[in-house]
Protein backbone atom coordinates (compact mmCIF):
# COMPACT_ATOMS: atom_id res chain seq x y z
CA UNK A 1 0.00 0.00 0.00
CA UNK A 2 2.29 3.11 -1.21
CA UNK A 3 -0.57 5.39 -1.29
CA UNK A 4 -3.97 5.33 0.59
CA UNK A 5 -6.92 7.47 2.35
CA UNK A 6 -6.85 7.66 6.18
CA UNK A 7 -10.40 5.73 5.65
CA UNK A 8 -8.62 2.94 3.62
CA UNK A 9 -5.57 3.23 6.57
CA UNK A 10 -8.21 2.85 9.14
CA UNK A 11 -10.25 -0.26 7.82
CA UNK A 12 -6.98 -2.19 6.88
CA UNK A 13 -5.58 -1.42 10.65
CA UNK A 14 -8.94 -1.58 12.15
CA UNK A 15 -7.54 1.31 13.82
CA UNK A 16 -10.08 4.23 14.77
CA UNK A 17 -10.20 6.95 12.09
CA UNK A 18 -9.37 10.08 14.16
CA UNK A 19 -6.53 7.94 15.82
CA UNK A 20 -5.72 7.37 11.95
CA UNK A 21 -5.03 11.61 11.34
CA UNK A 22 -3.40 11.87 14.78
CA UNK A 23 -0.84 9.43 13.88
CA UNK A 24 -0.93 10.29 10.06
CA UNK A 25 -0.23 14.03 10.73
CA UNK A 26 2.77 12.89 13.71
CA UNK A 27 4.45 11.55 10.99
CA UNK A 28 4.30 14.56 8.57
CA UNK A 29 6.02 16.06 11.33
CA UNK A 30 8.76 13.59 11.00
CA UNK A 31 9.10 13.51 7.35
CA UNK A 32 7.94 10.28 7.49
CA UNK A 33 4.32 10.33 5.50
CA UNK A 34 3.67 13.14 2.55
CA UNK A 35 0.46 14.45 2.22
CA UNK A 36 -1.10 14.35 -1.55
CA UNK A 37 -3.36 17.27 -1.81
CA UNK A 38 -6.76 16.00 -3.75
CA UNK A 39 -10.00 14.98 -3.33
CA UNK A 40 -10.16 13.05 -0.70
CA UNK A 41 -7.01 13.65 0.73
CA UNK A 42 -4.62 10.55 0.34
CA UNK A 43 -1.24 9.63 1.98
CA UNK A 44 1.73 8.23 0.71
CA UNK A 45 4.96 6.79 2.98
CA UNK A 46 8.05 8.16 2.77
CA UNK A 47 10.51 5.49 1.06
CA UNK A 48 13.01 3.92 3.46
CA UNK A 49 15.55 5.12 2.14
CA UNK A 50 14.33 8.54 2.87
CA UNK A 51 12.91 8.25 5.93
CA UNK A 52 15.26 5.96 8.15
CA UNK A 53 18.16 8.55 8.01
CA UNK A 54 15.90 11.03 8.60
CA UNK A 55 14.64 9.41 12.28
CA UNK A 56 18.25 8.72 12.75
CA UNK A 57 19.01 12.43 12.68
CA UNK A 58 15.80 13.22 14.62
CA UNK A 59 16.98 10.92 17.14
CA UNK A 60 20.54 12.34 17.33
CA UNK A 61 19.43 15.99 17.97
CA UNK A 62 17.10 14.51 20.60
CA UNK A 63 20.01 12.38 22.25
CA UNK A 64 22.38 16.16 22.15
CA UNK A 65 19.36 18.05 23.90
CA UNK A 66 19.16 15.04 26.73
CA UNK A 67 23.11 15.23 27.14
CA UNK A 68 22.75 19.09 27.97
CA UNK A 69 20.01 19.10 30.45
CA UNK A 70 21.83 16.15 32.12
CA UNK A 71 25.17 18.33 32.13
CA UNK A 72 23.02 21.23 33.68
CA UNK A 73 21.10 18.96 36.24
CA UNK A 74 24.60 17.50 37.18
CA UNK A 75 26.07 21.29 37.54
CA UNK A 76 23.31 22.10 39.54
CA UNK A 77 23.57 19.60 41.83
CA UNK A 78 27.13 19.58 42.28
CA UNK A 79 26.66 23.29 43.12
CA UNK A 80 23.87 22.65 45.55
CA UNK A 81 26.50 19.48 47.17
CA UNK A 82 29.11 22.75 46.86
CA UNK A 83 26.71 25.00 48.89
CA UNK A 84 25.87 21.95 51.02
CA UNK A 85 29.40 21.55 52.03
CA UNK A 86 29.95 25.25 53.45
CA UNK A 87 26.76 25.13 55.83
CA UNK A 88 28.11 21.79 56.93
CA UNK A 89 31.37 23.25 57.79
CA UNK A 90 29.39 25.30 60.36
CA UNK A 91 27.71 22.85 61.57
CA UNK A 92 30.43 20.37 62.55
CA UNK A 93 28.95 17.83 64.68
CA UNK A 94 27.03 15.62 61.89
CA UNK A 95 26.02 12.17 61.85
CA UNK A 96 25.04 9.83 59.31
CA UNK A 97 24.10 5.80 59.19
CA UNK A 98 25.24 3.79 55.68
CA UNK A 99 23.60 0.05 55.25
CA UNK A 100 24.00 -0.63 51.80
CA UNK A 101 27.17 -2.39 50.87
CA UNK A 102 27.03 -0.67 47.29
CA UNK A 103 26.82 2.74 49.13
CA UNK A 104 29.19 1.94 51.69
CA UNK A 105 31.92 1.24 48.98
CA UNK A 106 30.74 4.40 47.07
CA UNK A 107 31.52 6.39 49.42
CA UNK A 108 34.91 5.03 50.71
CA UNK A 109 35.98 5.42 46.84
CA UNK A 110 35.04 8.60 46.81
CA UNK A 111 36.60 9.69 50.38
CA UNK A 112 39.83 8.27 48.57
CA UNK A 113 39.48 10.35 45.23
CA UNK A 114 39.03 13.73 47.11
CA UNK A 115 42.04 12.82 50.35
CA UNK A 116 44.15 16.04 50.36
CA UNK A 117 46.44 15.39 53.26
CA UNK A 118 46.10 11.97 55.06
CA UNK A 119 44.42 8.74 55.60
CA UNK A 120 44.87 6.58 58.80
CA UNK A 121 43.22 3.22 58.66
CA UNK A 122 42.36 0.15 61.26
CA UNK A 123 41.22 -2.76 59.95
CA UNK A 124 41.50 -6.83 59.56
CA UNK A 125 43.52 -8.24 57.08
CA UNK A 126 40.69 -9.08 55.70
CA UNK A 127 39.23 -5.61 54.82
CA UNK A 128 42.71 -4.69 54.24
CA UNK A 129 43.09 -7.34 51.47
CA UNK A 130 39.44 -6.64 50.45
CA UNK A 131 40.44 -2.41 50.18
CA UNK A 132 43.26 -3.07 48.17
CA UNK A 133 41.45 -4.75 45.53
CA UNK A 134 38.33 -2.38 45.31
CA UNK A 135 40.98 0.45 45.83
CA UNK A 136 44.03 0.09 44.56
CA UNK A 137 44.04 3.04 41.81
CA UNK A 138 42.21 5.48 44.22
CA UNK A 139 45.10 4.36 47.08
CA UNK A 140 47.78 5.10 44.13
CA UNK A 141 46.28 8.29 42.89
CA UNK A 142 46.08 9.54 46.36
CA UNK A 143 49.52 9.03 47.33
CA UNK A 144 50.63 10.85 43.75
CA UNK A 145 48.48 13.77 45.07
CA UNK A 146 51.51 13.65 48.40
CA UNK A 147 48.55 12.31 50.36
CA UNK A 148 50.23 10.38 53.57
CA UNK A 149 48.72 7.01 53.89
CA UNK A 150 48.90 4.81 57.47
CA UNK A 151 47.43 1.45 57.60
CA UNK A 152 47.12 -0.90 61.03
CA UNK A 153 46.05 -4.19 60.24
CA UNK A 154 44.62 -6.62 62.91
CA UNK A 155 47.01 -9.90 62.51
CA UNK A 156 45.14 -13.03 61.22
CA UNK A 157 48.17 -15.31 60.09
CA UNK A 158 51.28 -14.57 57.98
CA UNK A 159 51.02 -11.76 55.83
CA UNK A 160 53.17 -11.50 52.90
CA UNK A 161 53.62 -8.72 50.88
CA UNK A 162 54.01 -10.24 47.75
CA UNK A 163 50.72 -12.43 48.70
CA UNK A 164 49.39 -13.29 45.29
CA UNK A 165 46.31 -12.08 45.62
CA UNK A 166 47.38 -8.57 45.86
CA UNK A 167 50.66 -6.57 44.92
CA UNK A 168 51.29 -4.80 47.77
CA UNK A 169 55.23 -3.95 46.75
CA UNK A 170 53.94 -0.56 44.80
CA UNK A 171 52.72 1.21 47.47
CA UNK A 172 54.99 -0.06 50.27
CA UNK A 173 58.26 0.98 48.07
CA UNK A 174 56.34 4.56 48.83
CA UNK A 175 57.32 6.74 50.87
CA UNK A 176 53.86 8.00 51.78
CA UNK A 177 52.46 4.57 52.92
CA UNK A 178 53.21 2.89 55.96
CA UNK A 179 51.62 -0.33 57.17
CA UNK A 180 52.12 -1.63 60.83
CA UNK A 181 50.41 -5.12 61.69
CA UNK A 182 49.60 -6.10 65.05
CA UNK A 183 48.81 -9.47 67.16
CA UNK A 184 45.88 -8.08 69.46
CA UNK A 185 42.22 -7.60 68.34
CA UNK A 186 41.60 -3.77 67.62
CA UNK A 187 38.77 -2.58 69.41
CA UNK A 188 38.09 -0.34 66.55
CA UNK A 189 37.96 -0.15 62.65
CA UNK A 190 37.70 2.97 61.10
CA UNK A 191 39.45 4.85 58.17
CA UNK A 192 40.00 8.63 59.39
CA UNK A 193 40.10 11.27 55.98
CA UNK A 194 41.90 14.71 56.42
CA UNK A 195 41.19 14.23 60.28
CA UNK A 196 38.58 15.71 59.62
CA UNK A 197 35.89 12.86 58.86
CA UNK A 198 35.60 8.76 60.04
CA UNK A 199 34.05 5.98 58.55
CA UNK A 200 33.42 3.39 61.03
CA UNK A 201 32.00 -0.14 61.19
CA UNK A 202 29.07 0.11 63.74
CA UNK A 203 30.01 -2.90 65.02
CA UNK A 204 33.43 -2.69 66.81
CA UNK A 205 34.52 -6.29 65.66
CA UNK A 206 32.89 -5.94 62.60
CA UNK A 207 34.29 -5.29 59.19
CA UNK A 208 33.55 -2.68 56.47
CA UNK A 209 30.57 -3.78 54.40
CA UNK A 210 29.32 -6.40 56.28
CA UNK A 211 27.58 -4.29 58.92
CA UNK A 212 26.23 -0.78 58.49
CA UNK A 213 28.87 1.90 58.75
CA UNK A 214 29.22 5.70 60.56
CA UNK A 215 30.13 8.05 58.91
CA UNK A 216 30.79 11.52 60.91
CA UNK A 217 32.95 14.62 61.08
CA UNK A 218 32.44 15.03 64.62
CA UNK A 219 35.51 16.42 66.27
CA UNK A 220 35.17 14.32 69.78
CA UNK A 221 34.80 11.01 68.01
CA UNK A 222 37.35 12.23 65.44
CA UNK A 223 40.00 12.59 68.45
CA UNK A 224 38.87 9.21 70.16
CA UNK A 225 39.11 7.93 67.00
CA UNK A 226 42.96 9.87 66.29
CA UNK A 227 44.41 9.17 70.05
CA UNK A 228 43.21 4.95 69.96
CA UNK A 229 45.47 4.86 66.21
CA UNK A 230 48.00 6.55 67.62
CA UNK A 231 48.18 4.75 70.53
CA UNK A 232 47.87 1.60 68.51
CA UNK A 233 50.52 2.87 66.46
CA UNK A 234 53.19 3.77 68.54
CA UNK A 235 53.49 0.49 70.27
CA UNK A 236 56.31 -1.11 70.46
CA UNK A 237 55.42 -4.51 69.79
CA UNK A 238 54.09 -3.82 66.03
CA UNK A 239 55.75 -5.12 62.75
CA UNK A 240 55.99 -2.65 60.17
CA UNK A 241 56.29 -3.90 56.74
CA UNK A 242 58.28 -2.96 54.38
CA UNK A 243 58.97 -3.47 50.20
CA UNK A 244 60.64 -6.59 49.15
CA UNK A 245 64.06 -5.50 47.36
Amino acid sequence: MKVAKAKTISDYTRVPRQEVYRILTELQEKGLVEKIICAPTKYKATPVEHGLPRLVKQRNIELKSLQEKIEELIRKIKEANDNASNSFKEDPAQFMLISEKDAITFRIRNALENVQKSLDMMCSYSVFTQTMLLFADSHMRALKRGVKIRLIIEKNGNINPQNSEINTQPFLAHRNFKLKTVTKNLKGKFIIIDNQQIYMSAIPTGNFGEHASLWTNSGSLLEIAKDYFEHIWSTKNQKPLTAVT
